[in-house]
C-alpha cells in the first residue's frame, strides 16, 4: 500500500496551503467527504474487477426455467459477494459449461439440445431461421435493486463466469501504487472544493488575536480542475470492457 487515506488528505492540506483548517472544518469531515465522494469517483473511473461463479444451486426459481422459456434465467448474486464487495457493475457473463447430454438451451431451444431442433426441421428455410435464434450470443441483465442476474440465450442447468466491478476498499490496498499520482491528484481537488463551498460565504474569521483571512478564494478553481481531470481520465481509459465473443 503506497499511501492510505489520512496521509493523502494531509498532503492535499499541504498541497493546498491549509495548515491550519477553518473552524467550521475538521480532519473528521475532510475524511468523511473523500470516502463518500473521490473514493467513489476513483472506483467508477478506475474500478477493481472481481469474478465468481454461478450455476444451478444460485438460481432463482428453478421450478419455472421450463414453463416459460422467454423470460431468460435468473440467478442470485452469491451472498459472499455482496457481503465482500460493493458491487457497480457486471461487465460480462460467460458461459463455462452446459452440465450434461440432457441440457438444454433457453429460450429458444424448447425441450432438445441445440443439433436436435436442427434435425427435426424438414424446411431448409425453416431450420435456416432455428439455427439464426439458436446461434443468438448470450447476454444478461442485472438488476441492482435485487441482485438478480438474468441470462439469456444461456443454458437451463449451466454454469457461467461472471466478471464485476467493485468500489475500492478503503485502506487503498486495491488501487495500484502507479495510480496514486492520479488518487492523489483527485483527493486534493476534491477537499479544495469541498473547502471552498462550505466557507465561501465567510472569508473571515474573528479570534482574540484579531481578525484571521481566510483566503478561500484560492480555492474557488478546484471544482473546475476536479472536472476536467475526471473528463480527461474518462476519455483516456476507455473502459467499455469490450470482449471478442467465439462462435
Amino acid at each position: 500500500m503506497f499511501y492510505n487515506l489520512q496521509q493523502l488528505v494531509q498532503l492535499a492540506k499541504e498541497d493546498l496551503a491549509l495548515r491550519e483548517l477553518p473552524p467550521a472544518v475538521t480532519d473528521a469531515d475532510l475524511l468523511r467527504r473523500v470516502k463518500t465522494s473521490a473514493l467513489k469517483d476513483i472506483s467508477l473511473i478506475y474500478p477493481r474487477i472481481e469474478e465468481f461463479s454461478i450455476g444451478v444451486a444460485d438460481q432463482v426459481n428453478p421450478e419455472e426455467i421450463f414453463t416459460n422459456r422467454f423470460v431468460g434465467v435468473q440467478y442470485w448474486m452469491p451472498k459472499w459477494v455482496l457481503a465482500q464487495f460493493e458491487v457497480l457493475a457486471v461487465i460480462s457473463v460467460d458461459n463455462i459449461t452446459p452440465t450434461g447430454y440432457s441440457d438444454v438451451m433457453n429460450p429458444v431451444a424448447l425441450d432438445f439440445a441445440p443439433d436436435d431442433v436442427m434435425a427435426s426441421v424438414s424446411s431448409i428455410q425453416a431450420a435456416a431461421s432455428v439455427g439464426k435464434n439458436i446461434a443468438n450470443a448470450l447476454s444478461y441483465n442485472y438488476d441492482t435493486m435485487r441482485h438478480i442476474i438474468t441470462i439469456y440465450n444461456g443454458w437451463s442447468s449451466g454454469s457461467y463466469r461472471v466478471r464485476i466491478t467493485v468500489a475500492h476498499d478503503e485502506n487503498l490496498s486495491s488501487i495500484p501504487s502507479t495510480a496514486m499520482m492520479f488518487v492523489r491528484d483527485i483527493i486534493t481537488y476534491d477537499i479544495g472544493q469541498f473547502i471552498y463551498n462550505t466557507m465561501k460565504r465567510k472569508n473571515k474569521i474573528d479570534s482574540p488575536a484579531g481578525t484571521i483571512e481566510l483566503n478561500i478564494d484560492d480555492l474557488a478553481d478546484c471544482g473546475n480542475k476536479k472536472k476536467e481531470l475526471i473528463e480527461k481520465l474518462l476519455e483516456d481509459a476507455e473502459l467499455d470492457f469490450a470482449e471478442i465473443e467465439y462462435f
